[in-house]
């Protein structure tokens, strides 16, 4: 990164009086371990996918991604503190806060990594978000990114596009939507194709259409004769077709 914001986020974290109780066992580039003795985080950065996360780890070194953000050269001040934010939260209220629930069968498939950081990649536009987002992490130890989706972040975008008259605005998401579309897994093409574009209101799908891709447009396209369906969950095979794996990604 041109600009070292992954340092500025970890000495903001180091120095914070919120985490006093955590010190630091191990820096070196792109990478963050602090303990409390009861608990470690570490903080990571990977170049190629330009995302910086926050993950737990064990005494097994096994680890799990708690949380996930978009991180480049281009990220604004106010990214860097959300970011900031986000983490100091996660890391002194996670262990305090969370309830854990046992996710019934017929729930949907959750993929922590990629659907945490769709909804982050959202509270950038939609900052209302942030607490939902954060009650969310507390409450359940796997991100429902599908139903946080569906219940949160569909409203949002509806009432976004609906009410903004800046038609910039609507391109600027249009563009993000699409750039997110381009490099995430299947569990986010389908959540962005399936929960959140067929969720639009017809004239919502007018105004939003012509500011994708044409590979989003394509893909939408493609998942509209599943709009308002009950579709029963399928596993993925090694032949099957995009959308029989997208569907199956919301089981």
């Amino acid at each position: 990164m041109e600009k070292n914001y992954f340092n500025v986020i970890c000495d903001t974290i180091c120095q914070t009086e919120k985490t006093k109780s955590f010190s630091v066992k191990n820096k070196k580039e792109n990478y963050l371990l602090l303990s409390n003795g009861s608990v470690s985080y570490e903080v990571k950065y990977d170049d190629n996918s330009k995302q910086i996360t926050l993950s737990s780890c064990k005494d097994d070194n096994s680890s799990k991604t708690i949380s996930a953000w978009l991180l480049s050269e281009n990220s604004s001040q106010k990214d860097i503190k959300l970011i900031t934010d986000d983490f100091i939260t996660s890391m002194v209220g996670k262990e305090k806060n969370l309830v854990r629930h046992t996710k019934k069968k017929s729930d949907e498939n959750e993929n922590n990594i990629t659907g945490l950081f769709f909804a982050n990649r959202m509270a950038t536009f939609f900052p209302e978000l942030k607490d939902p987002i954060r009650e969310e992490k507390e409450q359940y130890e796997e991100f429902r990114v599908v139903k946080f989706s569906r219940e949160f972040i569909l409203p949002q975008i509806n009432e976004f596009i609906k009410t903004e008259k800046n038609t910039s605005k609507i391109n600027k998401f249009g563009k993000t939507l699409s750039e997110i579309y381009q490099n995430s897994g299947l569990s986010v093409k389908s959540i962005i194709t399936i929960v959140i574009l067929n969720g639009l209101s017809e004239e919502n799908e007018n105004k939003l259409k012509q500011y994708l891709s044409d590979e989003l447009q394509k893909s939408w396209e493609a998942a509209k004769k599943y709009k308002g369906k009950k579709v029963k969950p399928e596993k993925p095979k090694k032949n099957s077709s995009f959308l029989s794996k997208a569907l199956a990604a919301q089981q």
